[in-house]
């Protein structure tokens, strides 16, 4: 029988038999056990709060570790959804900017070539030396 059964039963059983002492002893068992589980409920939900709260820690110290060359300070979040979402967009402008980076120098940041010889035929003599110079400080 639940606890909302038995309440039920010893108030009915009270209301007959008019014994408003009983009536009130039900009453407060039951204010005293809704408060009990109130209690315990918040400590459970307090103590889930706290090990999401360390999860999501963790999963954000693993995505730092296996994403090395993306900037670690901007892998934030307090959920998992709010982390995987800045990590995407993380990626999105890291690729944006390779492009751009790729397409203005010539060169591809993924090996780090250029993707063409420069055009020295069409250089003067000065600015052969001028390239050859600039290349080996590179």
């Amino acid at each position: 029988m639940e606890h909302t059964e038995l309440m039920e039963l010893i108030e009915r059983s009270a209301l007959e038999a008019g014994d408003r002492e009983l009536l009130a002893t039900a009453f407060n068992t039951a204010r005293e056990g809704a408060a009990e589980a109130s209690a315990q409920a918040q400590v459970t939900a307090r103590r889930l709060e706290d090990e999401t709260k360390a999860g999501v820690a963790r999963y954000r110290e693993l995505l730092i570790a296996a994403n090395p060359d993306l900037p670690a300070d901007f892998i934030q979040g307090e959920s998992y959804a709010e982390i995987d979402e800045r990590l995407a967009a993380i990626r999105s402008a890291a690729e944006s900017v390779e492009k751009r980076l790729s397409a203005a120098s010539g060169v591809d940041p993924a090996v780090g070539l250029a993707r063409s010889a420069p055009a020295y035929a069409a250089l003067t003599g000065e600015a052969k030396i001028a390239a050859a110079l600039a290349s080996r400080r590179r």
